[in-house]
């Protein structure tokens, strides 16, 4: 498992059997209303490859279709405004 840690977040990845799967929170922001899961092969050829709405729990996962070497998620508020991303994450 990957971790990538900074003020605002903490996301972890992984790669198992197939898929990869992310988790992430956002320390207290409440104006958070999706997530934006950005994944590839390396850490500069990343693609936008799920959006969700962020659950009503501290913590959103997602099970991404497909195995990535690398991954990076974005906060977003309402009317799809970005807030924030979070530091790439190598698996």
């Amino acid at each position: 498992m990957a971790r990538s840690t900074n003020h605002n977040s903490e996301s972890c990845a992984s790669n198992s059997a197939g898929s990869t799967e992310v988790w992430v929170s956002w320390n207290g922001a409440t104006a958070v209303v999706s997530w934006v899961f950005y994944a590839g092969a390396s850490d500069c050829e990343l693609a936008e490859v799920m959006q969700v709405n962020k659950d009503g729990y501290f913590e959103t996962y997602v099970a991404l279709n497909t195995t990535y070497a690398y991954v990076q998620v974005e906060a977003r508020a309402a009317h799809c405004v970005p807030l924030a991303r979070s530091a790439v994450v190598a698996l």
